[in-house]
């Protein structure tokens, strides 16, 4: 049982180095995501201006004369803001539940080391939890997803309203690629919460 500390130890660190990377990948996703999402809502604002441009870009660029490039450029940025929501909302319950697998770590680290106590990532970090990491983790876990809800409602609503000008697949494709949205953000927004509600602030994580 003598090594038994340090093959503990040894994992803690693997696992801190675990949520390290994934703490990278979820602020890519959260850049890109939040990219796509917004220039999908631009488009709203005067589509046939953009629908112009559109069709001369692929004009002058592909030699043809593609009448459907707004549309075509309008799926892809749904669809891809729909995936990169996904790998984001992933990233963010992974890193949820390495915390919490982290602080167990801790207290079982605890328990064989009598005259040291490892902190880092539990109780140390959880004393001194000022008012702008609470700002922080308020952004990401309620604010950010309600600002998605919001814009996936308003793009739905003009998909919509404009059915009658949109190809049917494009329609069809954009809709359900944005109820999935709409979906996973409530389904995202209620795991956190209400797994928030029932414990303290160590599922926090900015």
């Amino acid at each position: 049982m003598a090594g038994k500390p340090e093959l503990l130890y040894d994992h803690y660190k693997d696992s801190f180095e675990q949520i390290k990377l994934n703490i990278l990948k979820r602020e890519r996703y959260f850049g890109v995501a939040t990219i796509l999402i917004f220039t999908s809502m631009f488009s709203m604002l005067n589509p046939t201006y953009i629908q112009e441009i559109s069709n001369t870009l692929s004009k002058q660029k592909l030699g043809i004369d593609l009448k459907l490039a707004f549309y075509t450029i309008n799926s892809f940025l749904v669809f891809f803001s729909l995936w990169f929501l996904i790998r984001y909302f992933q990233c963010v319950l992974i890193i949820e539940n390495l915390y919490s697998y982290i602080h167990n770590i801790e207290s079982k680290l605890n328990l064989l080391l009598k005259d040291y106590e490892i902190s880092r990532e539990g109780k140390s970090y959880l004393q001194s939890y000022p008012l702008l990491k609470s700002s922080i983790h308020f952004f990401y876990f309620t604010i950010y997803p309600s600002l998605v809800l919001m814009a996936s409602s308003i793009k739905l609503y003009w998909e919509i309203r404009e059915a009658q000008s949109t190809p049917p697949l494009a329609l069809v494709f954009d809709i359900l690629c944005l109820v999935i949205i709409i979906i996973m953000t409530l389904l995202y927004l209620s795991w956190i919460h209400f797994k928030d509600f029932k414990k303290s602030k160590e599922s926090k994580r900015g």
